[in-house]
């Protein structure tokens, strides 16, 4: 009679048995066991492969933000600058609108505006001479007793910026020049209609508006009909109204204007791309109830 072993020998025969068919490794052909140490072992870390194009892909991103960190820069930066060149030109023209809209045109008061007075940077410029009635003498001040109705003769016109630093050659500017006190020898506006000229000419001026390119001053007519050339309310007649134009540059397009060479081919093309136009139109309220053919004649 056979003697039969022990149930949990058995058991144990058979899982020898099992482990050891695992372990046999046909040819050509990894066991079951190899395949999942590989496979474990391939899951522990990531090849240099993969670590190049994380790199990649991370480094792309890095490169798209500061991008756009650049771009909303640079908007932020000309979106500033034009604010600053919007304000400058606004007050500005503003001054000369409250001078200009009180000026004294008639056959003594003479209003003159010079065309083609200078050239800047592949435009021409234009020279304004008026006397305002906007102004209210302090007598008990200056001591006089003898002043006509407060005026002031004022004028505008374009010169360089400070020429004694090189930062600023091919750089313009609106000068604003004013003679306020009646017995000075440089006030003739009330005893000729011709006295921006004499030792008016030769005075220097307070800087109104930096960085210009162009100041266009158009007189039109009581009917409607603009005055081509230079314009002197003595010969004319009083005017209309009056459109006044300035185009700026920002502070760092004219230093690149400048460094170009200011009037250089280069220059005024770029010039030409950056400069911003500003207008204003101007109706005269001390000429009113004056009545003048085209052509002159009061």
């Amino acid at each position: 009679m056979p003697v039969r072993g022990n149930r949990d020998c058995r058991c144990q025969g058979k899982w020898a048995d099992v482990k050891r068919r695992e372990q046999a490794v046909p040819c050509g052909r990894p066991s079951p066991a190899a395949r999942r140490r590989s496979a474990g072992a391939r899951r522990a870390g990531f090849t240099l492969i993969e670590l190049l194009a994380a790199m990649a892909i991370l480094v792309m991103i890095v490169l798209m933000l500061g991008q756009l960190f650049t771009d909303a820069s640079r908007a932020w930066t000309q979106g500033h600058r034009n604010v600053l060149v919007n304000g400058n030109a606004r007050a500005a023209l503003e001054v000369m609108a409250r001078e200009i809209a009180a000026v004294g045109a008639d056959e003594t008061l003479s209003f003159r505006v010079l065309n083609g007075a200078s050239t800047n940077l592949g435009y021409v410029s234009d020279k304004l001479d008026l006397v305002t009635l906007s102004y209210t003498p302090a007598m008990a001040a200056t001591g006089l007793t003898n002043a006509y109705r407060a005026g002031a003769q004022v004028g505008y016109y374009v010169a360089r910026m400070d020429t004694n630093t090189l930062f600023y050659i091919n750089r313009y500017r609106i000068l604003r020049r004013e003679t306020l006190i009646f017995n000075a020898v440089t006030y003739r506006g009330y005893v000729t209609n011709v006295w921006w000229d004499g030792s008016w000419a030769s005075q220097g001026g307070v800087s109104l508006l930096e960085n210009v390119r162009c100041f266009s001053v158009t007189v039109y007519g009581r009917d409607g009909l603009p005055y081509l050339n230079s314009y002197t309310s003595s010969v004319s007649g009083p005017p209309g109204w009056i459109d006044v134009r300035v185009s700026l540059l920002g502070d760092d397009d004219a230093i690149k204007v400048a460094v170009m060479g200011g009037n250089t081919a280069e220059a005024i093309q770029y010039a030409d791309q950056k400069a911003v136009w500003f207008s204003r139109r101007i109706y005269l309220d001390e000429v009113r109830g004056y009545n003048v053919l085209r052509g002159g004649g009061w």
